[in-house]
């Protein structure tokens, strides 16, 4: 008999506590639903012409972006050996190469960050041939925002 009554009430227990929790989440709901706009609609955002002049950008810098671009078209990457070629760092040793470029990569992508909100809007990737030589692309997202349109 006291076997009969713990099985009850345990399965009271359950049904109730099943209640509860889903009333609370009814409520949840309610409470989400009180937050979301009625009247929703979608406008088109068109993204502001860039001036790219010296202050904001170096004449290496506004030459690689201008290449980028002009590859990205044809759907090619930057090569390592043109990045260095338009930064003038053939002279330097490899380390020096390294950091150095990996300055410059930094700062190209923080300002096309500041400007258009896109992080590593320059994305380096290994090549397939060598995986230490790396070559550069531009995100997709930077042309659809209208850089090639900016920089020319």
């Amino acid at each position: 008999m006291i076997q009969v009554f713990i099985l009850l009430a345990a399965g009271i227990f359950g049904i109730a506590l099943g209640l509860i929790i889903s009333l609370m989440r009814l409520k949840r709901e309610q409470r989400f639903d009180e937050y979301q706009p009625q009247n929703m609609s979608i406008e088109p955002v068109f993204p502001a012409v860039i001036n790219f002049d010296s202050q904001t950008f170096t004449a290496n810098e506004l030459a690689f972006l201008k290449k980028i671009i002009q590859l990205n078209e044809l759907r090619l990457p930057v090569s390592g050996d043109e990045f260095r070629k338009i930064f003038n760092l053939a002279k330097l040793n490899n380390q020096s190469q390294r950091i150095q470029v990996n300055t410059i990569l930094k700062n190209i992508n923080l300002k096309l960050f500041f400007i258009y909100g896109i992080e590593e809007g320059i994305k380096r990737v290994s090549t397939e041939d060598d995986k230490r030589k790396k070559c550069y692309f531009i995100k997709v997202d930077l042309i659809r925002s209208g850089i090639a349109k900016s920089i020319h």
